[in-house]
């Protein structure tokens, strides 16, 4: 017997996966031919503070506020990555690249500007 053919808890078939299960007759309970449990909820989109994080930490590249956006986007990276863990949404990638980037641009710039004071 196979997952098509009703037994829960197995994987189905490769060339089963897309097909509908047939249909039960009429008060009769056929269990999920697919496994048990359902799909995880749909994501609700990307995370504006993350794209925000990487926008402002790439920006702490601008020569008089550049330290400034950099800590700005190390931050609002922080949050973000805290509100995706809470809810299901896209953007930890972004948030954990405006962190990385708010990192290596802040330190870029106080390199620069301890070379700039001599």
């Amino acid at each position: 017997m196979t997952a098509a053919d009703g037994e829960p808890g197995r994987n189905p078939h490769p060339s089963d996966i897309g097909r509908t299960p047939p249909a039960s007759p009429a008060g009769q309970f056929t269990p999920n031919p697919f496994g048990a449990g359902s799909a995880p909820p749909p994501r609700s989109g990307t995370n504006a503070l993350a794209v925000v994080s990487l926008v402002s930490s790439v920006a702490g590249l601008a020569p008089y506020f550049g330290g400034l956006l950099s800590i700005v986007g190390i931050v609002l990276g922080t949050i973000a990555l805290n509100q995706i863990r809470q809810a299901p949404q896209g953007g930890y990638g972004l948030a954990v690249a405006g962190i990385v980037v708010g990192v290596a641009t802040l330190i870029i710039g106080l390199i620069w500007t301890i070379y700039a004071m001599r």
